[in-house]
This record gives structure tokens, C-alpha cells and sequence, in this order.
């Protein structure tokens, strides 16, 4: 921390979405799917820090997020190099209710076709060391 309470740079990584999918037929379906890294800027523990990414779907599909490296999503963790976490989580709405998961405990999913948004939170109040955080989390696509 600075002499301004002010920790340095906290990110998921540029690797933050990688985008699977999953055919549900057995013929050459596709669908087209990308993402954009949802970077969080700099935590400032007084307060939460949000962020936004992007996921783009090409096909009429359900979208899952899986729960990254913490193996749980709630609460989801980034990591520094040095293993120091950092909770966090993602969400299908502004207003961060709902965690968008896999469906499963107490998480929702999303649909395409179209650009969803990914909604990112860090907490307030976690007392972590300087430095780069970041997690991989996976997309899936059931299409």
C-alpha cells in the first residue's frame, strides 16, 4: 500500500475468458463466440471496485461461467503470484445479485444470442498485498 491507501493494480489476467463449446448435436453446428478480459483497475480497499467485460454469442445458447481457480463462487479469488488471494465475483446484473455460475449453488446462467455483459466485484475491506491479481475462469457455450 502507498502513502495514499491505494494498492496497487488488481486485474483478472488477459487470459481471464477462455470460451468452450459444447455442440448438443451431432451434426457441424457452430457458433461464434468471443470475450473481452474484464480488467478491474486499481483496488482501493475503502471501497468496492467493479469492472465490465464482455461476452459475445453468435447462436441461440446458454452461457455458464465456471467458478475460476478458487473452485468455489462465493466467494470467487484471484491470485497473486506469491498465492495471496483476492475475493471477488461475477454477476449477470448492474446491480450485482445475481452470481452468474453454472446454475448450480445459487448461481444463475446467461443466454445468446447477442453481447452479454459480465459484471465484476471486488469487496471492500480485504487488507491484501500489493501487486497483480488474476484468475482464469471458463466460458461455456451449450448451443
Amino acid at each position: 500500500m502507498n502513502d495514499r491507501g491505494i494498492y496497487s493494480r488488481s486485474a483478472l489476467s488477459a487470459a481471464a475468458f477462455f470460451a468452450l463449446l459444447a455442440c448438443a448435436t451431432l451434426g457441424r453446428a457452430q457458433c461464434l463466440v468471443s470475450a473481452t478480459t474484464l480488467d478491474f483497475g486499481t483496488y482501493v480497499p475503502l471501497g468496492a471496485t467493479t469492472g465490465l467485460g464482455t461476452i459475445e454469442v453468435g447462436c441461440l445458447s446458454l452461457v455458464k461461467i465456471d467458478a475460476g481457480g478458487a473452485g468455489s463462487f462465493t466467494p470467487r479469488s484471484m491470485k497473486s503470484p506469491i498465492n495471496v488471494a483476492l475475493d471477488y465475483n461475477l454477476y449477470v446484473d448492474g446491480a450485482f445479485v445475481q452470481i452468474w455460475g453454472d446454475g448450480t449453488s445459487g448461481t444463475v446462467t446467461n443466454s445468446g444470442p447477442g453481447i452479454l455483459t459480465v459484471y465484476g466485484k471486488i469487496p471492500a475491506g480485504q487488507g491484501v498485498d500489493p501487486g497483480v491479481y488474476s484468475d482464469t475462469v471458463i466460458i461455456t457455450v451449450e448451443f
